[in-house]
Formats: C-alpha cells, structure tokens, sequence
C-alpha cells in the first residue's frame, strides 16, 4: 500500500507498507460497518500520517491498460476515464460526438477515492470528432499544486486526428512530463469556412468577371492548450489547420516548461482563415479563371468555380459558385441570394454566417455552440424575432431537423428578454430528447411541461398567446394539433415578440441545421425573405 498525502497526491516518501490483515465487511456478515475497516500493515506507520489527511492506495492492484480499436460515439459523459500507474496504450480508436472529454485522467481522493497517479500513458492513432473542451483532460484533484511535486508523469499524445470545433485540445494539470507531438488539428467546418462569391454569375460569352472568396465563419478564439502546475509540456511536429488560436494558457507553469516551435504563452496566436486562395473552374471551355479570381466567359453553359486555400494539414477546398455563361440575367440561377426581410425580423446576437435564407421561403438555422438561453447562461444567439402581432395572438411554424447530440435545441419563441421568455421547443437532452415547453421568469427557468420527441422530421409548433396564459400544441402533419399540458400563466410576458431559434451547447455540435418555414400569425403568413428589388 502507498500512503498518499490529501492535499498534494503525492505519495509519502519512504512507505511502502505491506497489508497483513484487513476487518471490514465480507458482503455476506450484517454485524460489521460498511463504511469503515481495519487495515493492519506490516510496519508502524510514521506520526506525520494523521486521520482523515491521507488515503491508502493497493499498488499491487492497479491493471495494465490496453484499449484499441474501438468506436465511442454520443455519450454522454466523458469516453475513457483511466488512472493506474502501470503503462496504459489508448490506440486506434474513434471518440465521436463526447459531450465531456474523450479521454480523463484524473486521480481522485478528495471526493470520489477512486485511483491514483499515472506514470506511463501512450495516446496515440486516435480520431476525435465533434469533442467537448477540453478533448483530452487530465485533472487531479491535489488542493496544493507544486510543479516540483506533479502527480502524475510521462504521458504522450502522438499522431493522433482531431476534427474539432471551437474548443481546447488539451488541458493538463499537475503533469511532469507531457508531449503533443505528430498530431493533426482540422477545423469541423473547414470546407464551409469559406465560399466563392461571384460579381456577375451570368456573364456573357466572351466578357470578364471576378469571383473572390468571403469568409462564412470566424477564426476560433479558444486557445488550445492550458498548462496548471505542469513541467516537461513539448508541442512540436504537428499539422495545425487555419483558423486556429495556438496559443498555450499558462498557471504555475514556467514558460520555459513549454518547449515548442508552434504555440505562444501570452497571448493569442491564430492562424489565418484564409492564408491565399487561388481558383479552378470545372468546365475551362464554358469560362477560365486564373488564380487571383478573374474570369473569362468563353461560351454558353455552366461551370462550378471552387476557391482552395492552404493549410499545415493540406490544401482545402471552399464552397464553390456556378457561374452560367450567356444564361438569361431574369433567371432564377442569376439573381442574388435571398436575404432576410430586416423590416419583418430582427435577431439577437446576429451571427451571419450561421443562418441562410433558403428557396422556398426557408429559413435555415445552424446551432453557433455558443450556448443557451437557461437561467444565468444568457449566450443564445441567432434569436430570429418577428415584430408582428407584437407578441400576442397565435404563431406557427413548421420545423425540420432533429437534435442530434448533447444538448441541443430548437424551436419556437415568445421572447421579451434573456431572462423572461416562454420557448416551445425540441431539446436532445444529452440523449434523450424531448419536445418540451421551457419558461423563464426573472431569470428562474423551469420546464413545466415535456413529452419524449416524435420520431420524425417536420414536426408543427404553436403557441398560442391569449390574454394572461400561453397554450403550446404540436403537430405531425400540420393540419391536426395536440396541446402539451395545459396552459400556463403568462401575465407577466408583456411586450414579448414571436421567433425561432437553434442552439447548442458546444461549438462541436454545429454541423446540424434546422430549418423553418410556413411562420404564421394569427393565420397570416410572415415572409422569411426579404422580395428581390
């Protein structure tokens, strides 16, 4: 048995005590504690070990950990949670979709009393998509942090793949010796961070145009590395994506502790969204385009320019444009994309290039992972709010798309404030989803009312706002509507405004649009898209 110091984890220096006896409870007796024991060693134990400041750990029980070729996918806690001191291989395995980290290390006698420290820990060949932050976390719980005295040592994280939102990758405490070597970092969105845009899409056949390229996301701002109390951190040797934030956030941990060629301390350090970018067109007979963008239309017919840009882990194509040489400029295909109507809808903490209006009169809404609206977490974004009927009266829409991960969620509003709103909405509820009325008075949150999530796509919300109650029904085909419970008071929502919304926890959870169309109040239809001049 190794005696191990409360505050600090760390083992007492020269005792190594061998159990003799133990008295405790068998499982198959009713006379004795099942909360204490008696452990007789085979040696006196020095005075300094007092009651209640120190734990014990069997050292001769601690396994030899090999974990390979596995998929872990949508769960909804961490995926590996591993602490023993004997050498431990996480190979080869694909970590999808955790909504905590993929792989834990902790080593735990404040309130758990699970394990000790690691010593010799190989991470190596594994895909991590769509990860929470941190994706690999390593957290004692020592109270007394000494980068002198770390708990744990000697862990490698090497060649592995991660395809990650905005989040950290790695967030060490109390390690001596780790390294982050050979990796490859890709941005989730990579090929949708960038579009071409063209300023003529109907160029005639032997005039000239341009296309460019715009950004359709933000570079992310979350730095990818945080060291507490560490020594020994190397992070060299690998393939870092545009748009990143390199930049290692350091708490008792000396400077000259982080040996690396590609990660600052002290402030951020991002790469580019859009280092260069040069263009191709698949069709060079219809139109050419040279790198920089200029194009020229040669004769009738359609071709797809795609803009690339370079990257540490490769070159990445963007979303492409059509371009349709001598085509009617009255055309469908030679309009310009649909806008949101401003004079019908507003949106709270406008994020562009996470919401789309759609052919159709579609609006389309992908989840920012900026968080929610729920009690003191005020960060929704993309809140689309419509001025008519000022919040009273009856609105519907019509929703496609199911929450896929996490805690996910979209839906139908009644929103007067962060803090005051009553919101109709499908929620994933880390797995087990539910269509679910949500409500929010003077920033106390509640659900007073729930049903598991009809197992289809379109699903029909309403809520009905008349004098002091709110009533929210749904339907499965638009025509026939079920209420959910019975209403509830809504006396203080004055001044409140109808609209949509999609939300979700973690920025890894933004690959999922939903979409809205057929909004309605009172009956009238409320265009999504703003009419072509």
């Amino acid at each position: 048995m190794e005696i191990v110091d409360k505050r600090t984890m760390v083992a007492v220096p020269g005792v190594t005590a061998e159990v003799v006896s133990v008295d405790g409870p068998s499982g198959r007796d009713h006379d004795k504690s099942l909360t204490t024991m008696t452990v007789t060693f085979d040696q006196p134990l020095p005075d300094s070990v007092r009651p209640w400041d120190f734990v014990v750990e069997n050292t001769t029980y601690t396994p030899t950990v090999q974990i390979s070729g596995n998929t872990f996918r949508d769960i909804p806690t961490r995926g590996l949670l591993v602490t023993t001191r004997r050498p431990v291989v996480i190979e080869d395995n694909a970590f999808d979709g955790m909504s905590m980290a993929g792989i834990f290390i902790s080593s735990d006698a404040y309130q758990w009393y699970e394990s000790g420290p690691v010593t010799d820990v190989r991470i190596r060949r594994n895909t991590f998509t769509r990860p929470s932050s941190p994706v690999i976390f390593i957290e004692p719980t020592n109270q007394v942090v000494d980068p002198a005295q770390p708990v744990h040592r000697n862990i490698r994280i090497e060649s592995n793949t991660f395809e990650t939102g905005d989040v950290r990758l790695l967030d060490a405490k109390s390690v001596g010796g780790i390294t982050f070597t050979s990796n490859t970092v890709t941005r989730l969105d990579r090929k949708t961070a960038f579009a071409a845009r063209a300023k003529n899409p109907c160029p005639a056949p032997g005039a000239t145009t341009t296309v460019r390229a715009v950004a359709m996301a933000s570079p992310y701002t979350t730095p990818l590395f945080a060291y507490h109390g560490s020594t020994g951190a190397v992070i060299k040797g690998n393939n870092f994506d545009n748009g990143l934030n390199l930049r290692a956030e350091l708490d008792s941990t000396d400077p000259a502790q982080v040996t690396s060629d590609e990660v600052v301390d002290g402030r951020d350090n991002v790469l580019s969204l859009l280092p260069s970018t040069t263009f191709t067109s698949s069709n060079p007979a219809v139109a050419e385009v040279d790198r920089s963008g200029t194009v020229t239309a040669k004769a009738p017919g359609t071709t797809v320019i795609t803009p690339s840009t370079p990257s540490q882990p490769g070159s990445v194509a963007g979303t492409p444009v059509e371009l349709h040489v001598g085509a009617d400029p009255a055309s469908p295909a030679c309009t310009k994309p649909l806008e949101l109507d401003t004079d019908a809808w507003s949106v709270v903490r406008d994020q562009p290039d996470h919401r789309a209006v759609r052919p159709g009169d579609t609006l389309e809404l992908t989840p920012t992972g900026h968080g929610f609206l729920w009690a003191d977490a005020n960060s929704a974004h993309n809140l689309v709010l419509t001025g008519t009927g000022n919040g009273a009266g009856t609105a519907t829409v019509r929703m496609t798309g199911r929450t896929q991960r996490g805690y996910m969620e979209a839906g139908l509003i009644l929103y007067r404030g962060d803090d005051d709103y009553i919101a109709f909405q499908r929620k994933h509820n880390a797995g087990s989803p539910t269509l679910t009325l949500a409500t929010e008075h003077n920033g106390w949150a509640e659900e007073p009312h729930r049903i598991p999530d009809p197992d289809q796509q379109d699903l029909w919300l309403r809520l009905q706002h008349v004098g002091d109650s709110v009533t929210a029904s749904y339907s499965l085909d638009g025509t026939t509507f079920t209420a959910l419970g019975d209403p509830i008071d809504a006396s203080w929502l004055t001044g409140a405004r109808f609209g949509v919304l999609a939300e979700a926890e973690s920025t890894s959870d933004t690959d999922t649009p939903f979409l809205f169309d057929d909004f309605t109040v009172d009956g009238a239809p409320v265009r999504f898209a703003a009419r072509q001049p």
